[in-house]
C-alpha cells in the first residue's frame, strides 16, 4: 500500500511538471497563454472603486481648469470690447471777477426773451460721459496660433497624467484588493489544516489510551495544532489589515469574492505588448503631447521679435463736459503698429531657453520609450514566471494531498508513526498557501502588465 501511495504521488508529480515544461514551450514559441477563468468581478471592484475616491475626483477637476487653457488662448485673438462710463455730480460757485465778468458779459450778453443764461449755474453741473472702445489684434507674429497649438498639447499632457492616475489607481485598488482575497484564502486553508489536525489529535488521544500512542506522539499533535492556532490568529490580524486598506483606498467595502474571479487578458508575445504600450501607455502619450507642447512654445516665443499690429476703434459721447447744456460725441479708428526694437537680450534669452525645453523634451521621449519597453519586457517576464510558478504550485499542492491521505491510511494501519503524518500536513499546508499565492501573482503580473500597456481599464 506504501508503495502504491508513493507510485500515484510521484505520478502527479510528474504530470505537473510536465505541464509546466509544456508551459515553457508555448512561452518560448509565443503561443497564447490561455488561463480558465470565470468572468471578472475584479474590474467591476475597481470600477467601483474609481467612483468614491475623493483624490481621484480632486484631479479631475483639476484636468476641468486645464482644459481651459484653450478658451483662454483663442482669446488672445479676438476682439475685446469694453464700455466706460461716468456721471459726475459737482456743487459750487463760479466768479470771473471784474476783468472776466466784462470780457464774458461781451461773449455772453444778457438775453431779454427770459431763455437763461449760458453761464447760468455754472458752478453746479451733472457731467455724464460714456465711450465704447474695440481692440482687435490683427497680427502677432503667430503668437496667438502657436499658444493655441502651445495650450492643445499642454490640455492633452494633463489628460494623459489624469489617465495615468487612474490606471496607477486602479492597480493599488487591485493589489489592495487581491491582498484581501488572499487573507481570506489562507484563512481557509489554516482552517482546513486546523480541522485535520484536530481529527488527528483525537484519533492520537484514542490510541493513547488503547495504549497504542505515547504521550510524545500526543504532545507533537497539540504541537502542531498550537502552532497552526497562532499562524490562524496572524491570518486575521492580516485579513483585517487588508480590509481597512482596501476601504481606505476604495471607500468601499470589499466584496466576497475569489481568486478566480479576475480575467487575465494578457497579449501572446512580449512584441505584442510592446507594441500597445507604445500606443496606449498614458505617460509615453503625455511624453508625446509634451514634444508637440515644448515644440509650439518654442514658436510662439520666436514671435516676440515680431511686429504686432491692432486695429483699434472707439466711440464717445458726453454732456455738460465744458459748459452747462453742452454736448460732444466722436467716433475715432486707428491700426497701431508696436515693432520691437531692443530689449536688452531678452527675447534671444527666452528664444534659446525655450528651444533648449523642445529639444530637452524630444530627449525625453526617447528615454520613455526605451525605459517602457524595458519595464514591459520585464513585467512579461514576470508573468510568464508566475503562470509557470502557477502550475508547479498544483502539482505541488495535489502531490502533498495525495501523499497525505496515503500517510494517513498508512498510520491507521500500523505502517506511519503519528511524526510521520505531521510533517506529510505541515507540507500539504505549505503547498496550499504556495499554490494561493502563486494564484494571486499571477492576477498581480497580468494586472501589472496591462498597467504597463495602458489597457487596465479597456475591455480589449
Amino acid at each position: 500500500m506504501r508503495k502504491r501511495n508513493v507510485l500515484s504521488a510521484a505520478i502527479v508529480l510528474l504530470t505537473g511538471i510536465s505541464a509546466a515544461s509544456a508551459q515553457v514551450d508555448a512561452l518560448d514559441t509565443g503561443r497564447a497563454i490561455e488561463i480558465p477563468t470565470e468572468r471578472p468581478a475584479l474590474e467591476r471592484v475597481i470600477r467601483e472603486a474609481l467612483l468614491h475616491n475623493p483624490g481621484l475626483r480632486a484631479e479631475a477637476e483639476r484636468l476641468t481648469a486645464a482644459e481651459q487653457a484653450i478658451a483662454q488662448a483663442r482669446a488672445q485673438g479676438l476682439p475685446t470690447i469694453s464700455i466706460q462710463g461716468s456721471v459726475e455730480t459737482s456743487d459750487g460757485a463760479y466768479d470771473p471777477g471784474a476783468a472776466g465778468g466784462a470780457l464774458i458779459g461781451s461773449l455772453f450778453p444778457p438775453t431779454t426773451d427770459g431763455e437763461p443764461s449760458p453761464l447760468e449755474g455754472f458752478g453746479s453741473t451733472d457731467t455724464r460721459q460714456v465711450q465704447l472702445s474695440v481692440t482687435q489684434p490683427l497680427f502677432t507674429g503667430f503668437k496667438i496660433k502657436n499658444g493655441i497649438e502651445e495650450a492643445r498639447a499642454s490640455v492633452d499632457v494633463a489628460r494623459a497624467g489624469f489617465e495615468a492616475t487612474k490606471q496607477g489607481y486602479a492597480l493599488r485598488v487591485a493589489e489592495a484588493y487581491l491582498a484581501v482575497v488572499t487573507a481570506q484564502a489562507r484563512q481557509v486553508a489554516l482552517d482546513t489544516s486546523l480541522t485535520a489536525v484536530a481529527e488527528e489529535s483525537r484519533a492520537a488521544q484514542i490510541s493513547f489510551e488503547t495504549g497504542q500512542n505515547t504521550k510524545t506522539d500526543l504532545a507533537l499533535v497539540n504541537a502542531r495544532r498550537a502552532a497552526i492556532d497562532a499562524q490562524a490568529a496572524g491570518a486575521v490580524a492580516q485579513l483585517q489589515s487588508a480590509r481597512a486598506n482596501f476601504v481606505a483606498l476604495a471607500g468601499v467595502e470589499p466584496p466576497q469574492l475569489d481568486l478566480t474571479d479576475a480575467e487575465l487578458i494578457v497579449p501572446i508575445n512580449v512584441e505584442r505588448a510592446i507594441s500597445t504600450a507604445m500606443q496606449n501607455n498614458a505617460e509615453l502619450r503625455a511624453a508625446v503631447s509634451m514634444v508637440a507642447a515644448r515644440g509650439a512654445a518654442a514658436r510662439a516665443t520666436k514671435g516676440q521679435r515680431a511686429p504686432n499690429i491692432q486695429l483699434r476703434g472707439t466711440l464717445s459721447y458726453g454732456e455738460n463736459n465744458f459748459l452747462p447744456g453742452d454736448q460732444s460725441s466722436n467716433a475715432t479708428i486707428a491700426a497701431e503698429l508696436d515693432m520691437p526694437f531692443y530689449q536688452g537680450g531678452a527675447v534671444g534669452a527666452s528664444v534659446r531657453a525655450a528651444s533648449a525645453e523642445a529639444r530637452a523634451s524630444r530627449f525625453a521621449l526617447t528615454d520613455a520609450q526605451l525605459q517602457l519597453e524595458a519595464q514591459v519586457r520585464g513585467a512579461f517576464a514576470e508573468y510568464q514566471a508566475a503562470v509557470i510558478a502557477q502550475e508547479a504550485a498544483k502539482a505541488q499542492l495535489n502531490a502533498a494531498d495525495l501523499a497525505f491521505q496515503g500517510v494517513t491510511l498508512e498510520r491507521e494501519v500500523g505502517q506511519r508513526s503519528v511524526l510521520d503524518v505531521l510533517r506529510v500536513e505541515e507540507d500539504l499546508q505549505s503547498a496550499r498557501l504556495n499554490e494561493i499565492s502563486a494564484r494571486r501573482n499571477v492576477i498581480l503580473a497580468s494586472y501589472r502588465l496591462r498597467a504597463l500597456m495602458g489597457t487596465l481599464l479597456r475591455d480589449e
